[in-house]
């Protein structure tokens, strides 16, 4: 029985039912010595993790939003209209972000999150109240697999920081400005084989 009250078993009944639907669905593709009962193990390794943590009250989960992006202070037009999901809002207006990674990530890496900004600027316009807390918890790949925790905060030159890198990136777009930017996303994009072969045309 987990802290949540829901036996561990059954959660792992629903995830592998999740997942053999996601299967059925979806093309998985696997990296190079991965495979799907390994990533099955992982995977329950990980939500034993998730349950084992003192146990928080949930307000509300994959809360979609659309809010519009507007200048700190004195901003009254739009720039754009922001969208995104929150993982969870835990009550007491904490919001979570859960990740998966490779490596541990740090204190700094939540403290600079610009996702994270994001969701406490579209918190803030759809429940006109400052959230308490941000909370970003780190499911760890390694090969004895590790949950990290870490919490942050954001002010209004967050949000004046936000705003500032929209513009920037949205008057690249209208002057189509593309240029590579080659990372640990392009393994799953389906642009990869274009931007490669891209030399500046």
């Amino acid at each position: 029985m987990t802290d949540s009250g829901v036996p561990l078993e059954k959660l792992f009944k629903i995830f592998e039912a999740d997942w053999y639907s996601q299967r059925i669905e979806n093309e998985i593709r696997f990296k190079n010595g991965e495979d799907e009962m390994k990533l099955g193990v992982l995977a329950k390794e990980m939500l034993s993790l998730y349950y084992n943590l003192p146990p928080k009250k949930a307000k509300c989960s994959e809360v979609p939003f659309s809010v519009p992006l507007i200048r700190p202070g004195n901003g009254q037009v739009p720039l754009i209209d922001l969208e995104g999901v929150i993982d969870l809002i835990e009550v007491g207006d904490v919001i979570v972000e859960f990740k998966t990674s490779g490596q541990m990530v740090d204190s700094k890496d939540a403290d600079e999150s610009l996702q994270l900004t994001i969701y406490s600027y579209a918190y803030e316009r759809l429940y006109q109240k400052t959230p308490k807390a941000l909370k970003l918890i780190d499911f760890v790949k390694s090969k004895k697999p590790k949950i990290l925790t870490f919490e942050t905060k954001r002010d209004k030159a967050r949000y004046e920081r936000l705003y500032s890198i929209a513009e920037q990136v949205l008057k690249g777009i209208n002057l189509k400005i593309f240029f590579p930017r080659p990372g640990f996303w392009c393994k799953d994009c389906e642009y990869a084989a274009q931007c490669q072969a891209w030399q500046g045309q």
